[in-house]
């Protein structure tokens, strides 16, 4: 996500080859059924019976374990989709904690199912947005933290250097704008493009995500073309580029390389900048797209590394700064403190 006066900014999209589980162990655990889920999406990989919690062979399970839609193909035994042994692995972490309930076991070994569950893989949810319904508006997550008690600033975090070997071409503020306007249009337009391809794939949540941060881009288009108009009240929103698309998890790669990019070198550059001049209104839209872009990497880092572990979490949007949130797990917004009612649900 740079403009077109930005030296292009490369991705390596290339993926080495993952080792495998080493054969049976004993005990399902919550960790390895998360290491399965960083494998490939069929391979011999151990599977947990879920009627007594045993390791077996992939080759031995595919006989009778698990609903017939989910087994291994017959000619090839010794091939399981990992998603099918995720589905195990929760089911049968489940199973046993409510059996050790009765010997005061169950709210560890619930933690454990609830770390380990990931979802059929089945994702039935629309693309478009929805209003969050519920919202306390006063208890803090105590897994995410994210109820604020201040809005970071360039004087108050830690996170606002500039990388080395800075690629952005920096001008004055109203410079700037234009090309974070013209970076921002690119990549609403990219991230729709990105979502298509997505839902053609199959790939739903994943749609629902590039869907819900092409909608965070449109916020940070029209809060820097406020900035801008009020400094040039002849400033055009640029056009978007034509968007080439590819397989859903280069895509993602793309777009988190292009996140990073935003949030560690362009937007730090034009954050500086404005301090400089003295564009408190710059400087406060830039600094809230900026770490709104860390999210925004952090978001599709994540579905990079679970596309074939999918869950029901929904992605939500704070229509202020842009910030993603995934899950239900917070009360507000960590950038801008706009609490959770505000948002829009994907």
């Amino acid at each position: 996500m740079k403009t077109a006066a930005q030296t292009a900014f490369q991705n390596d999209a290339s993926a080495g080859t993952p080792v495998k589980p080493a054969g049976p162990a004993a005990g399902p655990t919550a960790a390895q059924a998360k290491a399965v889920a960083d494998q490939p999406d069929v391979g011999t990989y151990p599977f947990i019976d879920p009627q007594n919690g045993v390791i077996v062979e992939a080759a031995a399970a595919a006989a009778g374990a698990g609903p017939a839609s989910d087994a291994a193909p017959a000619a090839g035994a010794g091939q399981l989709s990992r998603r099918s042994f995720i589905k195990a692995a929760a089911a049968t972490v489940a199973a046993t904690a409510a059996a050790a309930s009765v010997l005061g076991l169950g709210a560890s070994l619930s933690a454990c199912a609830s770390d380990t569950s990931t979802g059929s893989g089945s994702d039935t949810s629309t693309d478009s947005g929805t209003s969050a319904s519920s919202d306390s508006g006063t208890s803090a997550s105590a897994s995410s933290g994210t109820t604020p008690t201040a809005a970071p600033t360039a004087e108050t975090a830690s996170n606002f250097n500039t990388v080395p070997n800075s690629i952005t071409t920096v001008g004055d503020t109203y410079a700037n704008l234009l090309s974070a306007l013209e970076g921002e249009t690119t990549a609403n337009a990219k991230y729709a493009a990105f979502a298509q391809a997505a839902s053609d794939a199959g790939f739903a949540q994943i749609a629902r995500l590039f869907n819900c941060t092409a909608a965070a881009e449109q916020v940070h288009i029209d809060l820097e073309y406020n900035v801008a108009i009020g400094l040039d009240s002849s400033t055009q929103k640029p056009t978007a580029p034509s968007i080439q698309t590819y397989s859903t998890d280069v895509n993602l790669i793309i777009a988190a390389n292009g996140e990073i990019y935003e949030t560690s070198d362009m937007y730090t550059s034009f954050i500086a900048t404005a301090i400089a001049e003295g564009n408190s209104d710059a400087e406060l839209v830039f600094t809230r797209a900026k770490l709104a872009e860390a999210y925004h990497a952090e978001r599709y880092l994540d579905a990079y590394n679970n596309i074939d572990a999918p869950d029901d979490d929904k992605f939500y949007l704070c229509p202020v700064c842009g910030y993603i949130h995934k899950g239900e797990d917070f009360t507000a917004c960590p950038i801008c403190k706009t609490i959770k009612s505000k948002f829009t649900a994907y």
